[in-house]
């Protein structure tokens, strides 16, 4: 009777050293990768803060997320499908003047993203965390 205890135990120790020990995969992808810059570079994915002026690369240009707006899903019943739009304001400052929008976030059909009149810059949020964390993507007209 001991010795099927011992292997019992054996056994339950072997599986979870083998599904539980296991090194953690590094997330590269992950919200703890998120790296906040306060410089865009045109052309390329990066994560602002909001509220925060953030500079567009080698101008007196820059970029302002005018409200902290975090991903949140709307409450909904469980096993419903779920569809919902973010609207974030945004001011770009180019050349000296202000121009201001508001850039809708998922559900957004017929709607014009980010049309702020700014003779520069093609602006464009590709992603916003429940952190507040906002991804933006610049690049010139």
């Amino acid at each position: 009777m001991e010795r099927k205890i011992v292997l019992l135990l054996l056994v339950f120790a072997t599986l979870f050293i083998i599904t539980g020990c296991k090194k953690k995969k590094d997330n590269s992808e992950g919200v703890d990768s998120i790296k906040i810059v306060s410089n865009i570079e045109l052309g390329k994915k990066q994560y602002i803060e909001q509220l925060k002026k953030v500079s567009i690369d080698g101008t007196d240009d820059y970029l302002i997320i005018t409200k902290k707006i975090k991903w949140e899903v709307p409450e909904h019943e469980d096993g419903a499908t779920v569809s919902f739009a973010i609207n974030i304001p945004y001011t770009l400052h180019v050349d000296g003047k202000d121009y201001s929008a508001q850039y809708c976030l998922n559900d957004c059909y017929g709607q014009n993203q980010g049309v702020d009149g700014n003779p520069k810059y093609v602006f464009e949020i590709t992603n916003l965390t429940s952190n507040y964390e906002t991804e933006i993507l610049v690049n010139k007209k």
